[in-house]
């Protein structure tokens, strides 16, 4: 997807230095530029090219910043992986806590697979999952709480510059309830969800889909 362009070892250096040195992001990033650096923070971005010294250096900065959400903007890994295990467990399967969590990230096409013979996916797949849904929303949706510095980190990225972007496995009516929790709602110029895609992660199609929505080319 997005192609990563190695920066040099004294570069690289300048921007660590800076920010052991207890920097702000701004003024890293304006170290960056004047040094020809790109400096990328969390998610994906996609370059462009912008003053005369990066591109003769062929070090191109960043544009956007792309997060996801479980585990990233908010503290609720924990909380999908116990709503998983009582679905599993619900519907006869032996999932474990600790198993559901490990597959946190994923849509539910994608984890239910791993512990279902496609057998049982065919007999009570589309149940199970509708039924972990509606079961994680009232009872654990309400639980969910953000990473507290989660707005000041968008505000201080929207300031250097980056378009941000959420790029998540949640349903669209739980995307917008997460963006809510977490405050971010005004700060967010692009969102993806599993209902935009035929596959969710850890396929690429809801990154693919959120940068045609920012209108980046990520080729």
């Amino acid at each position: 997807m997005v192609r990563a362009r190695l920066l040099g070892a004294r570069r690289r250096r300048l921007i660590e230095t800076a920010f052991q040195q207890g920097r702000s992001l701004d003024q890293v990033s304006a170290l960056g530029r004047s040094s020809g650096i790109a400096c990328v923070g969390t998610g994906i971005v996609e370059p462009s090219s912008s003053f005369s010294f990066a591109r003769e250096m062929e070090v191109e900065l960043p544009r956007a910043a792309i997060f996801d959400l479980d585990g990233t903007l908010l503290d609720s890994v924990d909380l999908h992986a116990i709503a998983w295990h009582e679905a599993m467990v619900k519907f006869g399967h032996n999932v474990s806590f600790e198993q559901a969590r490990s597959q946190i990230g994923k849509g539910g096409d994608k984890l239910i697979p791993v512990f279902l013979s496609e057998d049982a996916q065919r007999d009570h797949g589309h149940e199970l999952d509708a039924w972990r849904s509606k079961h994680f929303k009232a009872k654990y949706l309400p639980l969910i709480r953000p990473f507290s510095a989660v707005p000041d980190l968008l505000k201080r990225s929207r300031d250097a510059g980056l378009k941000i972007a959420i790029a998540s496995s949640a349903k669209r009516d739980e995307l917008e309830k997460y963006l809510d929790i977490a405050g971010i709602t005004k700060l967010v110029d692009a969102t993806t969800s599993s209902d935009d895609v035929q596959e969710s992660k850890p396929e690429p199609d809801i990154f693919e889909v959120v940068l045609k929505k920012l209108k980046i080319d990520g080729e």
